[in-house]
């Protein structure tokens, strides 16, 4: 009997060591462990379909930052690496909101953003392109007030398409044609079919302004800047608008054959891009721009207000010139001024994109 006893507190022990390094390496914590992400070769995962369209001589890199669920194995690790840190789950996700649902609408974010970004790129290459103008699918129902016209009828995932037989591509158009408290007919998809509906608006304040409404709060179903010419940016699982200002670059250098931006370099880079062209702050600057050094980039685009943040983890002898820039105007000039003329950086074929296309 003792020996059996012995066994069995063997085997205990053996199972609750067991238990606690599971947990110790797979125990999800309130926090995510941030660290330099992937550079993505936008010469090659951005394909303007421009008759005259010329490869990047070089290439544009986007950087992005590593985030993954800490445990405590990870979050151990990261406290003794300098590029790595942890970051509350309160500052990267709302705790409402699973992650997966999080890092989605973060990838629709990145998309609208590139939309923007291709725009500016393009006009900036001449085809008077409207960073502003957005087209859409229609007007997909987020939520619905109580006590409104829309309560009881319209529910979220309902799609508006149509008012009065005036077609709606995009939730701005919607509000634009309700204009008087008279009844309207309302056209929406709901489960790939089409009903009409009888509504009657109503005078609401919202954020401090008198409005006529409906009751139901709106976002555009597939937003999406109206492009003189198509533009597709291949970005796997990327998410976010940081990359706005280095895909307007890129676009820009392939649709206007008379300019070289990328002049044979490595350009990376990091900066969110507004419809005027302004170069806005960015999350970890310094992460995205080590980055870019142990891969070979030569030159590092930041926002001006964190160009010395971007140099604070590279090693005294890293080869990447950082240049500051406020809007898409300036970074066009600061690479075309610190050119090399006749200066190899490498192979001028164009790069291929290591992504496949989103189904």
């Amino acid at each position: 009997m003792i020996p059996r006893l012995r066994r069995r507190r063997t085997w205990a022990v053996a199972a609750g060591v067991a238990g606690l390094l599971a947990a110790f390496l797979l125990l999800p914590m309130p926090y995510f462990v941030e660290s330099p992400g992937r550079l993505l070769t936008l010469g090659g995962c951005i394909d303007v379909h421009a008759e005259d369209a010329v490869p990047v001589r070089g290439d544009f890199l986007l950087t992005s930052v590593g985030l993954g669920r800490a445990t405590p194995a990870t979050a151990a690790i990261a406290l003794l690496r300098p590029d790595q840190r942890l970051r509350p789950e309160d500052r990267v996700v709302r705790r409402d909101v699973p992650d997966a649902e999080h890092f989605e609408g973060q990838r629709r974010l990145f998309a609208r953003s590139a939309q923007r970004a291709a725009a500016l790129g393009l006009r900036a290459a001449g085809f008077g392109a409207d960073p502003e103008r957005l087209v859409g699918d229609g007007a997909v129902v987020t939520g619905v007030l109580e006590g409104t016209p829309a309560d009881g009828v319209l529910r979220p995932g309902d799609v508006i398409v149509g008012v009065d037989g005036a077609t709606i591509a995009t939730d701005a158009e919607l509000r634009a044609v309700l204009e008087a408290t008279d009844e309207v007919d309302v056209r929406f998809a709901r489960g790939g079919a089409e009903q009409e509906i009888t509504l009657t608006p109503v005078e609401l304040v919202v954020d401090g302004e008198e409005r006529i409404v409906l009751g139901v709060r709106l976002e555009t179903l597939n937003a999406r800047v109206d492009l003189p010419v198509p533009v597709d940016v291949t970005s796997g699982d990327i998410g976010g608008p940081s990359a706005g200002l280095m895909i307007a670059l890129a676009v820009y250098d392939q649709s206007d054959p008379t300019v070289d931006l990328a002049a044979g370099r490595r350009v990376a880079g990091s900066g969110t891009l507004t419809s005027q062209g302004a170069v806005g702050r960015v999350g970890a600057i310094d992460l995205k721009a080590l980055a870019a050094a142990e891969r070979g980039a030569q030159v590092f685009l930041a926002p001006a207000s964190q160009a010395e943040a971007a140099t604070a983890l590279l090693p005294p002898d890293a080869e990447l010139e950082v240049l500051p820039v406020t809007t898409f105007e300036g970074a066009v000039q600061a690479l075309l001024e610190t050119a090399e003329p006749g200066e190899s950086y490498g192979p001028p074929s164009e790069p291929e994109c290591p992504l496949r296309p989103a189904a």
